[in-house]
């Protein structure tokens, strides 16, 4: 799903039944050997997940009750549960099956979310001013309806609350095609895209956001190729703010 702008809605819609597709199939609790494999799979994305946790450990800190959208299987939240357990942490994701992980993953960390709910990241099952901190981890390049999202975030988000996206692949308009070629080919199961920071910014502040961007051309738990390309941006050899690179977007709704 796209991260920029709005698709036509028949091509969101199939994007979306992709996303829950994709999920359908039962197959992690199948055998030992299959969680097993999942575990070790998921364990390069957590890495990146705690470096973001120092990064912006502040935000984390200072909510009461976290919501994390396109939460997948659930992991990086019963993680937070697990350094915060007085916390209301909920994951929500648009595939049901997803999130049936979930209780995998509470199970392994020990810990119990208070909610997992199967949602569209545009129609979420909170009250208005009801949630401290929002955030997504590899997930807001999939959400199709950009500003739908944004407007059901600001509605959610308490005043002067916080929306991350965070380790989110973007690109400027006329680089968007080469990036969202070297998703696909890493993940062709699933519709892939990459964030169009600039019209992010646009779209946020339209609906009420101050919105912050950070390039972090990480090097961690990538390929070889990847290892190499965003060396060359952390060390300003390639241009950061002009070539395909990893985001963080900080959106904070205003008072």
């Amino acid at each position: 799903m796209v991260g920029f702008g709005k698709p036509p809605a028949d091509d969101v819609a199939e994007r979306e039944r992709r996303e829950i597709e994709v999920w359908r199939t039962p197959g992690l609790e199948v055998s030992a050997s299959n969680w097993i494999e999942n575990f070790l799979d998921q364990a390069g994305d957590a890495k990146v997940f705690w470096e973001k946790l120092g990064e912006y450990r502040n935000y984390f800190e200072g909510s009461g009750r976290i919501v994390e959208v396109g939460a997948g299987q659930g992991w990086a939240v019963c993680i937070l549960k697990k350094l915060w357990p007085e916390k209301k942490i909920h994951a929500t994701d648009i595939a049901p099956g997803a999130l049936s992980a979930s209780r995998l993953w509470e199970h392994t960390f020990r810990v119990k979310l208070d909610g997992a709910c199967a949602c569209r990241s545009y129609d979420m099952p909170f009250g208005n001013e009801s949630v401290d901190l929002v955030f997504c981890f590899q997930a807001a390049h999939h959400f199709g309806r950009a500003r739908e999202t944004l407007v059901e975030l600001r509605r959610i988000l308490r005043k002067g609350g916080t929306a991350l996206y965070l380790h989110e692949p973007s690109s400027r308009r006329w680089f968007r095609s080469l990036a969202r070629r070297r998703l696909t080919d890493k993940r062709p199961d699933v519709p892939e895209d990459v964030l169009i920071y600039p019209k992010i910014a646009h779209l946020a502040a339209e609906v009420g956001f101050k919105t912050k961007v950070n390039f972090v051309p990480t090097t961690t738990n990538k390929d070889f190729v990847g290892t190499v390309y965003f060396h060359l941006l952390k060390k300003g050899l390639l241009p950061r703010t002009i070539l395909p690179c990893i985001v963080d977007v900080v959106l904070t709704k205003r008072k």
